[in-house]
């Protein structure tokens, strides 16, 4: 049976049609205070990235622990609880086994820091639609987000919600290079 799970699991992911995250609300108060320590380097790259992008120097991510745990069908979720509390709860099995940890830890703080919700816009071209956002409601390419300086216009659009730089370089790809993106959002992680 956990075979089966394991499987499904991973085609799910690698198909893109899993579900990155959700954003809860939850009753009573967090399960963790403090965050794991495997989290800290991207704690750590979200309020550098910030920061750098002008959301001040001062930006911190605060009083949001990150930790594994139940995500209720998700690689991870945003809880927001009554009482004005947040944590980031991570789904262990998806964090061994997807390449994008980074696009999964930012996606979550977006919704508990930034306050975001989904966005899934996807740019329509010539040879496929492509997601345009971290905040989409499926797992973003991990390819695609490390290709070039794509990561540049998807931080862009997750601190500013200004998308023009990521629109700008996938129109400026070639068509074989966009193929190739579409195919790998199809392969195993």
């Amino acid at each position: 049976m956990q075979f089966w799970f394991f499987f499904i699991f991973l085609f799910s992911t690698s198909c893109g049609k899993f579900k990155a995250s959700d954003h809860k609300k939850g009753i009573g108060g967090r399960q963790f205070n403090s965050t794991d320590a495997v989290f800290n380097e991207y704690i750590i790259n979200f309020e550098k990235h910030a920061i750098r992008l002008g959301l001040g120097s001062g930006f911190k991510v605060g009083d949001i622990p990150i930790n594994f745990g139940d995500a209720k069908g998700h690689s991870a979720i945003c809880i927001s609880y009554q009482n004005g509390q947040h944590e980031v709860l991570i789904d262990r099995s998806a964090w061994k086994i997807v390449k994008n940890r980074e696009i999964i830890v930012f996606h979550e703080l977006g919704h508990c820091k930034l306050e975001l919700d989904h966005d899934d816009h996807k740019l329509k071209l010539a040879n496929g639609s492509f997601k345009t956002s971290v905040m989409n409601s499926q797992l973003l390419s991990w390819r695609l987000y490390l290709f070039n300086d794509y990561n540049e216009g998807f931080l862009q659009d997750l601190f500013l919600k200004d998308r023009s730089l990521i629109v700008k370089e996938m129109t400026a790809l070639p068509p074989n290079t966009l193929e190739f993106f579409l195919k790998s959002a199809h392969q195993k992680p």
